[in-house]
């Protein structure tokens, strides 16, 4: 039988919780004080976020006797070990110097007393050309994309350092691709698009941070950017789906680098306007965030990873725009769940990542995710399992199984969902899916490589009945009020994504490879769509593109 607490249980559970944060607080100050009063002996640029960076630190680390790498991707060089991977190991020797900057080194790289510069040229040349197409776009039968950008990294001194990144990009997508963009007027993990001549589109993508570390424990960052937690294709956490956002970060390592703690404080933008103003275009309607991660590692093959994330308020109908919540500020995981259990007028999700080095080349992994929607919970899992070097060096095996409730990432007021300029923080797919993926990538000589890629999926998907548009939970960008599933096999529909890459890596720093690229999508929803195209081309893959929804 349930027994109502009374007044004075309340009060005195409430009064031990506050005394408990306080202690938190206490610590977590002597600590960072603690941290900062070391040194440090390293530069502090991120290591690369991208797909094949991240595959050569996972090798390199199937190396270190089954250690495990950090589930939190967007950290300093220095908190990594990374005298194996290919690209800083400074052991590749050439006859000129002509073969030395295509094959291995940065294009220019300056080293003055305490300066240190690399700068790269970004770009893309490639076209496509349409296989099949059953949709009304299957006239245009040709494709392309041209982007011209430059990379430049630096630092001044071993504590402070820069990156800032730009690339301008006019592209002819395939369907799929377009429809997406015409829905919501922005470019895959890229920017806001504008119409390019007839079917095109322009958009610029732009990044960087300033990254200060006043010791070995601490780094301190502000920049323009993404973020990435997760072991596997995926997260159901944070994901560098969307486009960059401004955001200030402290990094934090403690207890013999047993423990990191990483806080994020971010600046979103919903994809509408103010009401007119007096400028020819109104600002976007913003919100903030606040991303914490505590990472443990207990032993060197176990990370245990908890997250929190909270969408704060930032404007309402009646008021307008809406001063910044400085409880928004706080930097312990946990406080704001504790005192409001996920449901208040500002959005938040918890969720936990696992990972754990099997062996020396498997490692085991998964996610889970909670959220709060009206009187219950709806739920995310990940399941994984990824090796390096299975059966013979350099290739790599990965198998994924992701799944998330109706509703997830979406709330109450939609301009509180959990997404950044219309596209989603966590998976592309939004929300009421499965999925499985399955990824294979094999590096012959280190250069010649061949990538294979399936998806299969099934999602519940919105229709326009009789009464309406429905929202059965898939559209993050809806309001929970408009819920219409009575239930969560309404109007499913499944996809199959598959591509086959064949390539040639000339140079890691800047990932420069030329490449040729068969991909296959189809779908068997209300009317059955089919894509098949071939893309050829020569591209720095710096950024991840998630083509595969």
């Amino acid at each position: 039988m349930f027994v109502p607490m009374s007044a004075y249980k309340q009060h005195s559970m409430i009064m031990q919780l506050k005394t408990t944060l306080k202690k938190a607080i206490r610590y977590f100050s002597l600590s960072l004080v603690l941290a900062i009063s070391l040194t440090t002996n390293a530069q502090q640029v991120n290591y690369p976020l991208n797909y094949y960076s991240q595959l050569f630190l996972e090798k390199a680390y199937s190396e270190y006797d089954s250690t495990i790498t950090p589930s939190f991707k967007v950290i300093p060089e220095s908190w990594l070990r990374l005298d194996s991977v290919w690209a800083y190991a400074g052991n590749e020797v050439y006859y000129t110097r002509a073969q030395d900057k295509l094959y291995y080194d940065h294009l220019f790289e300056i080293n003055k007393d305490k300066l240190h510069v690399t700068i790269d040229l970004l770009g893309t040349q490639e076209i496509g050309f349409e296989l099949s197409d059953t949709s009304t776009y299957s006239d245009t039968t040709t494709f392309y994309h041209n982007a011209r950008g430059f990379l430049i990294r630096g630092g001044i001194g071993e504590k402070f350092s820069f990156e800032t990144s730009f690339l301008e990009n006019q592209i002819y997508a395939p369907s799929y691709i377009k429809y997406y963009v015409d829905d919501k007027l922005v470019y895959l993990g890229a920017g806001r698009a504008k119409i390019y001549n007839a079917g095109g589109f322009d958009f610029a993508q732009s990044g960087g941070y300033l990254s200060y570390s006043p010791s070995e424990t601490v780094n301190l960052q502000f920049g323009h950017g993404k973020n990435f937690i997760g072991n596997g294709h995926r997260s159901l956490l944070l994901s560098d789906n969307s486009v960059n956002y401004p955001y200030l970060r402290g990094s934090f390592r403690f207890l013999k680098n047993k423990l990191h703690y990483h806080t994020t404080f971010a600046q979103l933008i919903n994809h509408e306007r103010l009401p007119i103003g007096l400028t020819p275009e109104s600002r976007f309607k913003i919100k903030n965030a606040s991303f914490h991660y505590l990472e443990i590692f207990p032993i060197p093959k176990l990370s245990i990873g908890l997250f929190e994330s909270v969408i704060w308020k930032r404007y309402n109908n009646d008021s307008g725009t809406l001063p910044v919540n400085y409880a928004s500020l706080n930097p312990i995981i946990f406080y704001r769940t504790l005192t409001s259990d996920l449901q208040d007028e500002n959005k938040s999700l918890i969720g936990v990542n696992l990972g754990f080095q099997l062996t020396k080349n498997i490692k085991l992994y998964g996610q889970f995710l909670k959220d709060k929607y009206q009187n219950g919970y709806q739920n995310g899992y990940q399941f994984g399992i990824r090796t390096s070097n299975f059966l013979t060096d350099n290739l790599h095996l990965l198998a994924e199984y992701n799944s998330v409730d109706p509703y997830t990432y979406a709330f109450n007021d939609r301009l509180q969902n959990y997404s950044h300029l219309n596209q989603e923080l966590a998976h592309p797919l939004g929300a009421d899916f499965n999925e499985f993926i399955f990824r294979s990538t094999y590096f012959h000589n280190k250069r010649v490589f061949i990538d294979l890629q399936l998806n299969l999926i099934n999602q519940g998907k919105d229709y326009l009945s009789e009464f309406g548009p429905t929202n059965n939970g898939n559209n993050i960008f809806l309001d929970h009020d408009s819920n219409t599933n009575l239930g969560y096999e309404i109007n499913r529909e499944s996809m199959i994504f598959s591509s086959l890459t064949f390539g040639y890596l000339f140079n890691p720093q800047s990932n420069l490879n030329a490449y040729i690229r068969w991909i296959h999508r189809e779908n068997d929803g209300n009317t059955i769509h089919t894509n098949s195209f071939v893309r050829i081309g020569i591209r720095t893959s710096i950024f991840n593109n998630y083509d595969d929804f």
